[in-house]
């Protein structure tokens, strides 16, 4: 959908959905970002209402994919609820699942003015960067400590309130059975074997995508976290181990003790078992990357233009592997064969 199109649809759409809007205008409209789940524009709609002239900094995100009306709907009853407990997201205002003004799913939030974290946080001065780690692992301690049961009321469409891990590796393991030539089912054997003796620890809510990508760092170095799709009440020590994989891959594996160390610091504990989640974390990313240039992203709930970033994404890609086969000391021959024909 072009921009032009974008901004008459918006307009048209805000004065109808907010009798506050009647006679919006919508004003410097600019695409933020094309991810591989959503397009983001921000804008300025500006009223001249009957309380004098109103205007609000906000944002528009547009879902791609098969499941974008489930994330829809998921992700703006996880970021309304996290609002209201005072934890660090935006605002959220409406959304639409079954709106004729873009066909598809659409949300609107206050607009954050900041940077994309990860542009900053690993490439300032040792003082800066050390400082700006530790509010970023606060993000996630924070998140991890807050009252679980704030949040059982959110499940949608019959999804769970709360998932064990044991529910996480049944759900993968469905996911994965028509990719078996792929090889993921020995690690999943492998994770179940230990499953059952892991140290229990409380559930408690769990972003499952927080890197510094996904944190905006405002003017006054206070953090915002956003992209909540994957939100749920679960085992946090898999949030740890996806936050530390991602950075480890995607930026320096050097990164991860130092973050761990932090996290261990806030939390006022050592964390148990987290090979365990590691290796639950390598299965996800390689899965979701692997299996997406297989089948196609959309069947992931993901854009089309996701495939060329994916692509990219070979090397973190055998990192991945390779903690993967540090942990378990497995060979999946599939897996290997993807990697190396990419």
């Amino acid at each position: 959908m072009d921009p032009e199109t974008v901004e008459r649809n918006l307009e048209m759409y805000c004065r109808q959905a907010d009798p506050r809007w009647r006679g919006a205008r919508v004003r410097e409209l600019d695409c933020v970002s094309a991810g591989w789940e959503s397009d983001v524009y921000t804008f300025v709609l500006e009223t001249d209402g009957d309380a004098g002239p109103l205007r609000e900094e906000l944002v528009l995100r547009l879902y791609c994919g098969d499941a974008a009306t489930h994330k829809a709907a998921h992700e703006f009853r996880a970021m309304r609820r996290l609002y209201d407990v005072g934890y660090c997201v935006p605002r959220v205002l409406l959304v639409e699942t079954e709106s004729a003004s873009f066909e598809r799913p659409f949300m609107l939030m206050e607009w954050i003015r900041g940077d994309v974290l990860w542009r900053s946080m690993f490439r300032v001065e040792p003082e800066r960067r050390d400082a700006l780690l530790v509010a970023f692992v606060e993000t996630l301690v924070r998140l991890h400590k807050l009252d679980a049961a704030l949040f059982d009321d959110l499940a949608i469409e019959g999804s769970p309130d709360r998932v064990t891990v044991q529910d996480t590796l049944d759900r993968a393991r469905g996911i994965l059975a028509p990719y078996a030539h792929l090889g993921f089912d020995a690690v999943l054997d492998w994770l179940d074997r230990r499953c059952a003796t892991l140290m229990p620890v409380p559930l408690a809510p769990a972003h499952l995508d927080l890197h510094p990508a996904n944190v905006l760092l405002r003017d006054d170095d206070s953090m915002i976290v956003i992209d909540w799709t994957q939100f749920m009440v679960t085992d946090p020590r898999l949030d740890l181990a996806w936050t530390l994989l991602l950075v480890a891959s995607q930026e320096d594996s050097r990164w991860r003790e130092p973050l761990l160390r932090e996290y261990e610091r806030q939390a006022g504990a050592p964390i148990r078992d987290l090979a365990f989640f590691e290796v639950c974390a390598c299965v996800k990313r390689l899965a979701s990357v692997l299996i997406s240039l297989s089948i196609g992203p959309e069947a992931m709930g993901m854009r089309p233009e996701a495939v060329a970033a994916m692509r990219r994404q070979m090397g973190p890609m055998r990192y991945v592997y390779a903690r993967l086969q540090e942990h378990t000391g497995l060979v999946l021959g599939g897996v290997e064969t993807l990697l190396n024909s990419v």
